[in-house]
């Protein structure tokens, strides 16, 4: 599986924003802003920004945000998703909180974090269909929810992350999967080299896809990574 390019990424967050260009007899071309473009592009960004499986994504609740400290909570069993019999933590940027802010019930506890039509929570089936949805319309091949933890792994250990701090973060019980990561990502030795990093805020500051400083209401399709990632070039 490859993960995605820069410039896909670029493509699937247009996507989010506005509907085709419309036509009628009687004023101009426009276009108008997706009913759910902030949601969808705060669900592209926590993937992408946090490697989450599409489990865990659609066991969120908005209790599990920590919008003071970015942290999101991922909870262990069949009401959280998480694998392995324990939870763990990730961090995310602003995009979640701009979605929350649109939302009627953004600041009920007990609701899910993403909701889908009539304000039903998500369920794997529904994300895999919005993910691909958005790659069809952004001309992105081969988009699916499980890509953009692959890229985030990737991604991580491309920038300098070690694989015993994204074992961690990715919620792997054992190495074996983080080390084939690393494999495809021509990192192995240098990663096990790297000394582990206990503070895991300091570990998805220095390596992983923050958008902190977007701005998410912004319509520029131009997408700010920061400059340190090492992200894989566009194909072909």
């Amino acid at each position: 599986m490859e993960p995605f390019a820069k410039e896909e990424i670029e493509a699937l967050l247009k996507a989010c924003d506005y509907c085709e260009e419309a036509t009628t007899s009687r004023r101009k071309k426009f276009t108008m802003r997706r009913a759910t473009s902030y949601r969808d592009r705060a669900i592209i960004l926590t993937l992408l920004d946090s490697g989450l499986r599409a489990s865990e994504l659609c066991a969120l609740r908005v209790a599990d945000l920590d919008p003071k400290s970015g942290k999101l909570q991922i909870r262990h069993g069949v009401y959280g998703g998480a694998k392995g019999g324990k939870g763990r933590w990730v961090y995310l940027g602003k995009a979640v909180w701009r979605y929350l802010v649109e939302r009627e019930n953004g600041q009920d506890p007990d609701s899910p974090l993403f909701i889908g039509k009539y304000g039903r929570p998500f369920n794997r089936d529904a994300l895999r269909q919005v993910i691909n949805w958005l790659g069809e319309r952004a001309r992105v091949k081969k988009t699916h929810p499980h890509r953009f933890r692959h890229t985030f792994a990737i991604t991580y250990l491309r920038s300098g992350g070690d694989v015993f701090t994204l074992q961690a973060l990715l919620g792997h019980v054992t190495l074996d999967m983080v080390q084939h990561y690393s494999r495809i990502a021509d990192f192995l030795n240098y990663s096990i080299a790297q000394d582990q990093i206990s503070d895991y805020t300091v570990a998805f500051d220095r390596f992983t896809p923050r958008y902190a400083s977007w701005t998410m209401g912004s319509s520029s399709s131009s997408c700010p990574f920061p400059s340190r990632m090492i992200w894989p070039t566009s194909r072909t």
